[in-house]
């Protein structure tokens, strides 16, 4: 296992995992800009498996702003159009879970997660849920 800090001071660190072959990627929480910074790192690329923070939804279904502009979150926390999908293409893993999935997309159920990845499908992520089985094969 090797940790990275990914945010200002390394307040929060990450940790890759490995066995020699395969690595997996985890960034729960916080990982607002993060796509940036490890746009350059080749260790982070290419991973078997991405465990990602959701971040906010900037839109719901109907395609309206789900929170004003100036949302006094929005400069601090990582947003799902924003952040989370530019961190999923940065690394290019086989796999993507994406995590804090109740607040963050406020009480949406696992079909409507599901149609929600599925407009991402050029991306390979998953929502997580409770009972999610995850295979890299």
């Amino acid at each position: 296992m090797r940790w990275f800090g990914y945010s200002t001071d390394d307040f929060l660190t990450g940790a890759v995992l490995s066995d020699g072959t395969t690595r997996a990627i985890v960034a729960m929480d916080e990982t607002k800009g993060l796509a940036d910074k490890l746009a350059t790192e080749p260790w982070a690329h290419e991973c078997v498996l991405a465990i990602l923070e959701t971040g906010w939804l900037e839109h719901g279904f109907d395609g309206q702003r789900l929170w004003p502009e100036d949302a006094p979150f929005k400069p601090t926390e990582a947003g799902f159009e924003r952040d989370t999908l530019p961190l999923v293409r940065t690394l290019r893993p086989k796999r993507a879970v994406l995590l804090h999935v109740n607040g963050c997309l406020m009480g949406r159920t696992p079909t409507e997660l599901d149609d929600l990845a599925a407009q991402h499908a050029d991306l390979p992520i998953t929502f997580a849920r409770d009972g999610l089985t995850v295979s890299t094969d």
